[in-house]
């Protein structure tokens, strides 16, 4: 595959972006684990955390599983969003468990990019909505039962 034109505009744009991202993201991710951490229902059954590569992970001992996310940087519908994909590190396959998204208003969107029903990256009880949908689909993946 070559690359025929590169519009260095574009790129550079993509590049503040994706530092204003990761500013919102870094909040985000310290949001999400002091917040689930303070709920003293999550104690030991459910653990937002940071590995030593600063990427968000979701352990959920009682089901021996650790999710990590991994962040990327996607434009859809010419709006810049960091996606953060949930993967099994222990699947061999490396599919895409769940998703979400953080957009530069600071709006996250759960599942797919789309104008409703978005979080506030600040709230609180963000982390269970993200929560709710990440067993949702480790159920629907046959990963745990409930």
């Amino acid at each position: 595959m070559s690359i025929d034109y590169l519009d260095i505009h574009k790129v550079v744009k993509c590049a503040k972006h994706k530092a204003d991202l990761d500013e919102k993201s870094q909040r985000l991710k310290k949001n999400l684990i002091e917040s689930c951490a303070s709920k003293p229902f999550t104690a030991g059954s459910f653990i937002f955390s940071e590995n030593s590569n600063h990427q968000l992970t979701l352990a959920l001992p009682t089901y021996d599983l650790t999710l990590l996310f991994k962040e990327r940087l996607e434009v859809i519908d010419e709006v810049p969003l960091l996606k953060f994909a949930a993967f099994d590190p222990s699947d061999k396959d490396d599919k895409e468990i769940i998703n979400f998204y953080l957009a530069k208003n600071g709006l996250i969107y759960i599942g797919e990019f789309k104008r409703n029903p978005s979080y506030e990256y600040e709230d609180d009880s963000l982390f269970m909505d993200i929560l709710e949908s990440t067993l949702k689909a480790l159920k629907s993946t046959k990963k745990i039962s409930y």
